[in-house]
């Protein structure tokens, strides 16, 4: 047992003492200046069964995630999502189609079934493709000159530049306009193709063949200019030229030897021109020997001055020529000459 003296018992008692005071203070302080809390209402809130669907639709629409921000790309989902009804949606469909798409707020602002505080909500998440331009294509002139069912390997043979595409199920062949075409359909050797008429083409749209070694097949001396005769080997434009100066003094060729009678020309070179030209005597200028003058006979390469005026000469003397084989009566007319002479005379 602890034993205290007497002044820790009386320091004890003062102790305690004021710990009493100070509990019955803090006591009776709690309970006059306490202030009054109010007390607790609670408020009961009702929804009807349609409000309460209606709530939780806006809440589901605010939380949904749209398939794109492009308003091109979106699917009606995304647009029932947004407030729209199928009827609406129907009528932006239709405007969209229509101006080919929406590429800016101001387009998508003119179809009148989105109103203004529409596209201000979902101006916010929109995102516009750049609109597309269409560059005009650039056409060429082509001229058609076969068409069939098949493909036909052959005309590749003979071009060195061939277009085609498939149209309505035919094969359509062309070639640039500014070939010779009309040259090349008057050799009757070639019957696979033909002036079809000329179109308008974008290039794009074609095929292109092209055969850098395309078969030279035999031409029409008596047409043919001097771009054809300078693809024939040793034929450059001097000879091209000569040729055809000299085709037209003759007014045409009616063999091909008459090529020998051409300045340079030389055994190689016409052995050379054998296997690339053909020749059509119907195509020669002929001359009128009852009408001509010395003066003009004389410009073709088989008259000279003394034949010309022999000719001439005997028609004032003995009248008209009633036949070409009058003018073997002619002295200077012997049967090589005449064999020379007579596809270019008639007397009518």
């Amino acid at each position: 047992m602890f034993l205290f003296s007497g002044g820790q018992r009386r320091g004890a008692i003062v102790l305690l003492s004021f710990m009493s005071l100070f509990a019955v203070y803090f006591y009776l302080n709690s309970l006059l200046i306490s202030p009054e809390l109010p007390p607790l209402v609670f408020e009961k809130l009702e929804f009807s069964k349609e409000e309460l669907k209606n709530k939780i639709k806006e809440e589901e629409k605010s939380n949904f995630i749209l398939s794109s921000n492009n308003p091109n790309k979106w699917k009606n989902s995304d647009w029932i999502n947004l407030g729209f009804s199928s009827r609406q949606i129907k009528t932006i469909e239709k405007y969209k189609n229509k101006i080919g798409g929406f590429y800016s707020l101001d387009q998508l602002s003119r179809c009148h079934v989105i109103s203004s505080n529409k596209i201000n909500d979902i101006k916010k998440f929109i995102v516009f493709d750049k609109p597309k331009i269409d560059l005009p294509k650039e056409k060429s002139m082509f001229t058609l000159v076969h068409v069939d069912s098949v493909p036909n390997y052959k005309l590749n043979l003979v071009f060195d530049t061939l277009y085609y595409k498939k149209q309505n199920d035919k094969y359509c062949y062309y070639i640039d306009q500014n070939s010779n075409l009309e040259k090349l359909i008057n050799n009757k050797s070639i019957d696979s193709f033909k002036n079809l008429g000329s179109f308008s083409l974008n290039k794009k749209d074609l095929v292109i063949l092209i055969n850098k070694n395309p078969q030279l097949i035999p031409f029409e001396i008596n047409i043919a200019d001097e771009v054809q005769l300078s693809k024939i080997k040793g034929i450059g434009p001097v000879f091209s030229k000569r040729i055809i100066n000299y085709r037209k003094s003759l007014g045409g060729f009616t063999s091909v030897i008459q090529l020998k009678e051409v300045y340079g020309i030389s055994n190689e070179l016409y052995d050379e021109l054998l296997t690339k030209i053909k020749v059509d005597p119907k195509s020669v200028k002929t001359i009128n020997i009852n009408k001509i003058s010395v003066e003009k006979l004389v410009k073709h390469p088989y008259f000279n001055w003394n034949l010309a005026n022999a000719i001439v000469n005997y028609r004032f003397q003995h009248g008209l020529f009633e036949s070409k084989l009058n003018i073997k009566k002619i002295h200077l007319v012997n049967d090589k000459i005449y064999r020379k002479i007579a596809p270019y005379i008639t007397i009518s």
